[in-house]
């Protein structure tokens, strides 16, 4: 893999080069779970972190134009095996906020572990070297999955955009990243093929959105109950049946949500019915708090038939679920 002329007249270079290309798969999941923690502690190294990767993907993009410079040449090779590096560093720094926020009775389970197959691709060097790498389209539409990836984490904590926008911009950002490879592709059946497909998957993407976790939003703790002290923000016994006479009484929904610091989010409780939406409430969440943005809605009007499974959803206003709470109705004890 190492077969830069330069760095064969460089041997200790060299050997270095060979314990990193070993050692940086584990030290990429290193770096992702220790970011995780790290972000969960302070936003203000969250903002650090998320810069440290954005920065590295200076890299993705100065790479296809990379010439000979002062006699040297760098390997194709050596420049595939630094891409590789970064899409690993990306890669697996999202992946434990996906995991984290990921509702996993919804299609964001299978979003999540197409993240994760992502993963395992970058981290095999057969898989890697063998199905990303050799054909231009491929290598660059890998480029533009991580890079869509990489702007749903950096948007809202770099750029303090909500969820929608920074849904946006991440669909934009892989798309001119992927397209790099698809444009440079000879004229002909194929290449309209090719580029019909990518814009495809970008359709597909967007039209999937609700089945795609919000990386930087996510539930801490929740409750339905029936006693709520207003004053404080805490919700008394957790009511997980009810009997209708109870149900008139009134019933809360509380959430903790978790954002990034100066991110204001327009969020809804969706209040469901055996599945079907029956209110949807506007709230507003402002990150920065530890625990957790607290949240609360009443209700004390339902059906004329409440009986059946009720939950509780916070959504984006993108239709992305952040949280899930449920209850149920019994006519019968």
């Amino acid at each position: 893999m190492i077969d830069s002329p330069w760095l064969a007249e460089r041997p200790r270079l060299r050997a270095a080069v060979r314990v990193l290309h070993f050692a940086w798969p584990y030290l990429a999941f290193a770096i992702g779970v220790a970011s995780y923690a790290l972000i969960e502690r302070t936003d203000r190294l969250a903002a650090w972190l998320v810069f440290t990767v954005f920065a590295s993907w200076v890299w993705l993009l100065a790479e296809p134009w990379l010439k000979p410079m002062r006699g040297w040449r760098l390997s194709r090779r050596l420049a595939r095996y630094a891409t590789q590096a970064v899409h690993q560093e990306t890669l697996f720094f999202g992946l434990p906020f996906l995991l984290r926020a990921t509702d996993w009775g919804t299609g964001q389970a299978l979003f999540t572990g197409a993240v994760a197959i992502l993963c395992l691709v970058s981290l095999i060097d057969p898989l890697y070297f063998r199905y990303v790498c050799p054909r231009r389209w491929r290598f660059y539409a890998f480029h533009g999955l991580v890079a869509f990836l990489a702007m749903q984490a950096f948007a809202p904590v770099v750029f303090r955009l909500d969820t929608v926008s920074g849904y946006r911009l991440a669909l934009a950002t892989g798309f001119v990243v992927a397209a790099q490879g698809f444009i440079r592709l000879r004229w002909g059946w194929r290449r309209w093929g090719r580029i019909v497909l990518l814009l495809g998957a970008v359709a597909a993407l967007w039209a999937i959105r609700p089945w795609v976790p919000p990386i930087t939003l996510w539930m801490t703790s929740g409750a339905i109950t029936q006693q709520f002290d207003r004053r404080q923000l805490r919700p008394g016994e957790v009511a997980v049946v009810l009997s209708p006479a109870r149900l008139q009484q009134g019933v809360y929904a509380y959430m903790a949500l978790r954002a990034p610091a100066g991110l204001k989010e327009p969020v809804f409780h969706v209040w469901r019915h055996d599945g079907v939406e029956f209110e949807r409430i506007p709230i507003e969440i402002t990150g920065g708090r530890e625990a957790g943005y607290r949240t609360w809605t009443f209700k004390r009007r339902f059906d004329e038939a409440p009986a059946g499974y009720w939950t509780v959803t916070a959504e984006t206003r993108g239709g992305q679920r952040i949280g899930r709470l449920g209850f149920e109705v019994r006519t019968t004890p």
